[in-house]
Parts: structure tokens; C-alpha cells; sequence
């Protein structure tokens, strides 16, 4: 079996909680089960330059976002008998953090597209997309909209988890940013919200509608600048 574990963090190269322990350590626990397993994350400016140093430039391609191709410069590296795709965009991930950007949801639905688009370029075709927390939430709806049925990319499978970080300072931060909205205050930090919703111009819609919903949306909003952005992907 093979395994593609796509993340937005990963140890060694960047972490900021759970999800980059996890991703760090789960592909190793994998492979020493004789399962194939690689990761891709991006390739943040911040990454040490020991790690950069390390990498080895494969090659470049270009991925849709909205009515535009954005570049994605692929680079490989090996860490802890696991092989890593960092995926590389000056303009998405050359910034000082990780998260917390006016435009976090065109950032990863970028990156959620990128894992797809480089499938072909990296000559390793998995049989499970390992999608983790919502920053990769958008590639299984790529796959089952777009690529399921291009040549190169049939029967693989999609699995999304939602890895909730248990560290501290990320629960006290935002336990800080509820009491403030609950106070009545104005929350001052960009925040970006996943939706599964209704995306009709029907007045009345059936509960079972409600229920599943027929697309995901991607909303993010600065209240300092008062920019805001707004991804709606079809679930059909």
C-alpha cells in the first residue's frame, strides 16, 4: 500500500502543535510497517536553513487557483527514512508564521490543489490521500470533482482527519478570542472559517439539505483591513 500524508506542517521542517507531531511521527510508525508512506507539506520561508540546505529541487508546475495558475516549485527530502515533497510559492508561504494571514483560505486551497496536480510530476501514485485538519480539507473534493476520472489518478482513495492540538498556549489563545467576541469587543486577528452549507437561491430547502449540504466554503476575514475572501467548491 501507498500513502500520501499531506499536511500543512510536519516535523522536522515546521510545526506549530499537534498536527506537525503527528505528521512527523505517524509516516515513520507507517513505513516501518512496510507501508509506503510520503508526505507533502509546503515549503515555508521559515524552515531552517539546514533543512533547505537538505532538499533536493525535482521540478516545477503550475496549479489552478480560481481563473489563474499559480507556481509550484517541488522539492524532496528524506527525514527519518521518510521521503518529503515540500511544495514551494514565495507568495503563499515566503512569510514569518505559518497561519493567521487575511488570505489562509486561498493559501491552502492552493496547497489542498497542489497535492493533486503533483501526483504525475513525483511518479508516485498513491493508493490513500491521508488529508489532515482543514488546511488539506478541499482535496478530496478536488479529487472526486475534478481528477477522479483523469487518467493517472484512478481508485485512489481520500481520508480526512481533523487533528486537534492539545497545546496549550494555541486552547489559552483561543479561549482569549471567545471571551473577547462574548464580551461584546471586536476580535482584531484574522481568523478563517470551513463551511459545509447551502449554496442555492432557493428560499425554502429541505432539513435533509441542511443536513449534508451541498458545498464547502472557505471564508477568511481580517478585521484590520476588513479584507475577506470566499472560496465555494461544489460537492457535485
Amino acid at each position: 500500500m501507498k500513502v500520501l500524508f499531506a499536511s500543512s506542517e510536519a516535523l522536522p521542517f515546521k510545526a506549530s502543535g499537534g498536527l506537525g507531531d503527528v505528521a512527523g511521527s505517524l509516516p515513520q510508525a507507517l513505513r516501518k510497517r512496510l507501508i509506503g508512506c510520503r508526505v507533502v507539506m509546503p515549503l515555508y520561508d521559515t524552515i531552517s536553513q539546514e533543512l533547505k540546505d537538505s532538499m533536493t529541487f525535482l521540478t516545477s508546475i503550475s496549479v489552478p487557483v480560481a481563473w489563474r495558475r499559480q507556481y509550484c516549485g517541488i522539492f524532496e527530502a528524506k527525514a527519518g527514512g521518510v521521503i518529503y515533497y515540500l511544495l514551494d510559492n514565495q507568495y503563499y508561504f515566503k512569510r514569518d508564521g505559518i497561519y493567521g494571514y487575511y488570505d489562509d483560505a486561498e493559501r491552502f486551497a492552493f496547497f489542498a490543489r497542489a497535492v493533486l496536480e503533483i501526483i504525475p510530476a513525483i511518479g508516485f501514485k498513491p493508493d490513500i490521500i491521508h488529508c489532515n485538519d482543514w488546511q488539506t480539507a478541499l482535496t478530496p473534493v478536488y479529487y472526486n470533482t475534478l481528477y477522479a476520472n483523469r487518467p493517472g489518478y484512478e481508485n485512489i482513495k481520500t481520508d480526512t482527519k481533523i487533528i486537534i492540538s492539545k497545546n496549550k498556549e494555541l486552547k489559552k489563545a483561543a479561549t482569549s478570542v471567545i471571551e473577547t467576541a462574548s464580551a461584546g469587543k471586536s476580535v482584531t486577528e484574522p481568523f478563517t472559517l470551513l463551511l459545509m452549507g447551502i449554496d442555492s437561491t432557493d428560499e425554502v430547502l429541505s432539513k435533509n439539505a441542511v443536513a449534508h449540504g451541498d458545498t464547502l466554503i472557505l471564508i477568511t476575514f481580517n478585521p484590520k483591513t476588513l479584507n475577506a475572501t470566499m472560496i465555494s467548491i461544489p460537492r457535485d
